[in-house]
């Protein structure tokens, strides 16, 4: 059963190399341990084990401790660079071929030796972990926590590895599949993929201004593309100003309300509230959007807020009516102040005898009356 197991995390965890090298930034799917081709990767990496095991005996035999020690030492610091190569060219022989793991770590250069160093950490703190752990609970939960814990550091570890491949596919000749596809792409697109990828990239390295560059650049021709614009402004509402976040807001919400997308205005309304409390955006049909999101998520006094006073605020606005009908929802089914909301209803019938939304309107009215009459009335004492 261990050795079974061994080998599904193997394949794991060289799939995991494999989507990091390519830029693909969320993880496969668990499923993939069990299924599909991939196995004999677990048999060639033990292979591997053997022939450096072999290596260094041989240099022993034949040259001494000394010369064992320094195959040693090249074996432990190029052990990233062949499980790099085995995941990526699936080539035993160039897994263990000195010459080619020598090139690949002169060729990333002193960031292979921070990437070694990393490695070692994460392989350390899973041993320091069930070191800690050893003294104080049962050998019979040790072994299951110290598979969950050895899994754990190995995925971390193969994901710097993965990613240390994406970062330097230049230098290393390889050619991840974003690449791929841009060689049939046109100019536009690629720069529009490559925006993407970087503003991911500079995310993850927490690079928050490079990032925001990034993306403004790609809008300069796709001004209205929805992912462009909810990156941008995600990466306004973390770490810029409250002037630069509210204007890029203002701009994303009304994107949002031109496809009807309330139920993410209401989440990009409820981030800017976080840092700026009480700001609504300028445009009423962002405001009214954002409200049928609210309203959604049972945010009944944040959509009445958002409406309050629109016919002051945009008299010229056509869809007040309907605008004030949700509030008065919101009113009556979120807060029961059926009083309230029945001088609102009130107020669009007399402001606005003709509108679309007038039989609604009528039957919430007759609704609330009908509701108000059946109320007990309060006695004097």
């Amino acid at each position: 059963m261990s050795l079974v197991l061994t080998a599904c995390i193997t394949k794991y965890t060289y799939k995991i190399i494999e989507y990091m090298s390519d830029g693909r930034w969320e993880p496969p799917s668990v499923a993939e341990s069990f299924t599909g081709e991939g196995f004999h990767l677990f048999f060639k990496q033990m292979a591997v084990f053997i022939v450096i095991g072999a290596s260094i005996a041989a240099a022993g035999f034949f040259g001494g401790i000394i010369v064992a020690a320094g195959v040693g030492i090249f074996a432990a610091l190029a052990l990233p660079a062949s499980v790099m190569v085995l995941a990526r060219e699936d080539s035993l022989a160039d897994a263990v071929h000195p010459g080619k793991l020598f090139g690949i770590m002169t060729a990333i250069g002193w960031p292979y030796l921070l990437l070694c160093f990393f490695v070692m950490l994460l392989y350390g703190g899973s041993g320091a972990f069930l070191a800690l752990l050893g003294t104080k609970i049962s050998s019979s939960l040790l072994y299951p926590i110290s598979l969950f814990s050895g899994s754990y550091f190995t995925c971390v570890m193969c994901a710097l590895m993965g990613y240390c491949l994406f970062q330097y596919q230049d230098v290393l000749g390889y050619t991840t599949e974003d690449t791929q596809q841009s060689e049939v792409m046109d100019e536009e697109s690629w720069k529009y993929k490559k925006a993407l990828s970087d503003s991911s990239i500079y995310f993850q390295e927490g690079r928050i201004e490079d990032c925001a560059e990034s993306l403004r650049n790609a809008l300069k021709s796709r001004k209205k593309d929805a992912e462009l614009n909810r990156r941008l402004f995600e990466m306004r509402a973390i770490g810029s100003s409250i002037e630069k976040m509210e204007r890029q807001a203002e701009h994303y919400l009304q994107l949002l309300a031109d496809s009807s997308q309330y139920t993410l205005a209401a989440d990009a309304l409820t981030a800017v509230r976080h840092r700026h409390a009480g700001w609504k955006p300028e445009s009423p049909e962002s405001c009214y959007n954002a409200a049928r999101g609210l309203v959604a998520r049972r945010q009944f006094r944040d959509a009445v807020l958002i409406l309050k006073d629109m016919h002051i605020h945009s008299p010229e606005y056509r869809k007040i009516p309907q605008a004030y009908l949700l509030m008065a929802q919101a009113l009556s089914d979120g807060l029961q102040r059926d009083a309230h909301a029945l001088k609102v209803l009130t107020f669009i019938q007399k402001k606005f005898p003709e509108n679309a939304v007038n039989k609604e309107i009528e039957e919430l009215v007759s609704a609330l009356n009908n509701q108000s009459a059946k109320a007990p009335q309060a006695v004097s004492a």
